[in-house]
């Protein structure tokens, strides 16, 4: 099984959250000076992904998928795989990160996923992964193989597909 690694290493401030790593993704813009409670970042090299964040109370709700996919917390960031044919994303939660891992054509729904995180569509051919709002409206469409920082704010919905962007 092929993997690709994204890396998210974290650094818990009391001020601003900032990014450093090397290589931005096509069609991805960085983010300037990133608001209390969210993250920029950029891909690096083999689709790593290196980013530091404030830290959010432990006490706000967890973000969660419906229909359920699997998820892992990551305390401190640390490397996750996601794997050839799948598309991931990351919420920012805590000291650390919840990591999803979407893998059948659907649409997901999106609780208490807020601030910056980030998406990648490791899916392969022209699969896509749509980030929807509360209507169903297409915000974003990342195409296979790429990575996007996302404001998961107004996003309600992921949504796989196997027709391209």
């Amino acid at each position: 099984m092929k993997l690709s690694r994204i890396m998210v290493t974290g650094l818990l401030t009391a001020a601003v959250t900032t990014i450093t790593a090397a290589g931005t993704p096509a069609g991805a813009t960085p983010l300037g000076d990133a608001p209390t409670g969210t993250v920029t970042a950029k891909p690096g090299a083999h689709n790593t992904l290196s980013a530091n964040v404030i830290d959010r109370p432990a006490a706000a709700p967890e973000p969660t998928t419906s229909p359920t996919v699997p998820r892992q917390f990551i305390p401190d960031f640390d490397t996750f795989p996601c794997a050839h044919g799948n598309a991931c994303a990351s919420a920012i939660y805590g000291n650390g990160a919840y990591l999803f891992t979407f893998f059948r054509y659907a649409s997901y729904g999106l609780s208490n996923w807020f601030g910056t995180g980030s998406a990648f569509n490791n899916q392969s051919g022209g699969a896509a992964m749509r980030l929807e709002d509360n209507n169903h409206r297409q915000l974003n469409c990342i195409p296979a193989g790429k990575s996007r920082y996302v404001d998961w704010t107004p996003v309600w919905f992921i949504r796989l597909t196997a027709s391209p962007c």
